[in-house]
C-alpha cells in the first residue's frame, strides 16, 4: 500500500466513519508518525499493508496531534466500538489495541 492509499483510508475514516467536517492530516504527517516507530518490521521495510492511521479521540478533527497508529486487523473493531459505544466504547477498544 502507498502512503496516497493509507492517506486515503484516513480520510475516508475520518470523514465518513467519524462524521468529521474536515480533516486535518496530511501524508507528511502520516509520513513523520511512521517514522517515529522504531522496531516495527513491516513500517522498516515500506510495507503499510499492516498498518493503519486512526484518531486518538475521535471527536476531534483527524490531525497529525491527534492521530495513532494501530495494527490493520485492528481497525475494524475500532470502527465497531465506534459505531456501537461512541467515544466512550471507542477509547476503551483503542486502550486495548495500543497497549
Amino acid at each position: 500500500m502507498s502512503l496516497w492509499l493509507l492517506w486515503k483510508r484516513c480520510w475516508t475514516d475520518a470523514r465518513q466513519t467519524f462524521e468529521q467536517t474536515r480533516v486535518g492530516i496530511v501524508q507528511g504527517d502520516i509520513e513523520a508518525l511512521l517514522h517515529g516507530v522504531q522496531g516495527d518490521v513491516d513500517v522498516v521495510q515500506g510495507d503499510l499493508d499492516g498498518v493503519s492511521v486512526m484518531p486518538a479521540y475521535p471527536t476531534t478533527v483527524l490531525c497529525a496531534e491527534n492521530a495513532v497508529l494501530v495494527q490493520t486487523q485492528k481497525r475494524p473493531q475500532l470502527v465497531r466500538a465506534w459505531r456501537a459505544g461512541g467515544a466512550e466504547g471507542y477509547a476503551l477498544e483503542l486502550a486495548a489495541c495500543v497497549s
